[in-house]
């Protein structure tokens, strides 16, 4: 390939799919390139959803880069792949970041034997999402659908005090204390 035609993304999309990946191998290798906003200022459900399945197909991939750059949806179908791609680019590198971030809440470095052996995280992964949710719709009176709409910063922030806080009380509880 000696040249790369600078599609617009509506355009590419209507290449042959050889073409495509061909030019896809080569624009992920460009740099990335920030979005306007953070995957953290998003819906939480939208985040949750992303850092569970990835970048499904080219509707979600749209529809992130729309909200992250705060533009409609036919203004990302309409832009060059030069700026497209590096944006993508920088949408994966914000996942991993995010990824590490949730791994962070749920390691206290410690193995709770007794959550092991009732395999406690096998039973509960069919819940999903709602395993962020129910906890912090009980402790606020709302319910998990509006703890969805809640940004993903504001729900990581949450759910990392209450970690915190829950760790301080249990070594609390472990001082024993002669009068």
């Amino acid at each position: 390939m000696k040249t790369i035609n600078n599609y617009k993304l509506f355009e590419f999309l209507k290449q042959d799919p050889g073409l495509q990946e061909k030019y896809t191998k080569i624009l992920m290798l460009s740099p990335a390139k920030e979005t306007a906003s953070e995957l953290w200022e998003l819906e939480f459900v939208t985040v949750f959803d992303f850092v569970e399945n990835g970048l499904k197909d080219i509707d979600f991939i749209v529809e992130l880069v729309s909200k992250l750059q705060g533009v409609d949806k036919s203004e990302v179908f309409g832009m060059r792949i030069v700026d497209f791609f590096p944006l993508v680019k920088h949408i994966k590198s914000q996942r991993e970041k995010t990824i590490k971030a949730l791994k962070s809440l749920s390691s206290t470095g410690e193995t709770n034997i007794k959550w092991e052996i009732v395999k406690g995280s096998e039973r509960m992964s069919k819940y999903g999402v709602f395993n962020f949710t129910i906890p912090i719709a009980e402790q606020f009176s709302k319910t998990p659908g509006e703890v969805e709409k809640m940004s993903f910063g504001e729900v990581f922030a949450i759910k990392s005090y209450n970690g915190a806080l829950s760790k301080i009380q249990k070594e609390m509880s472990e001082i024993k204390i002669k009068a």
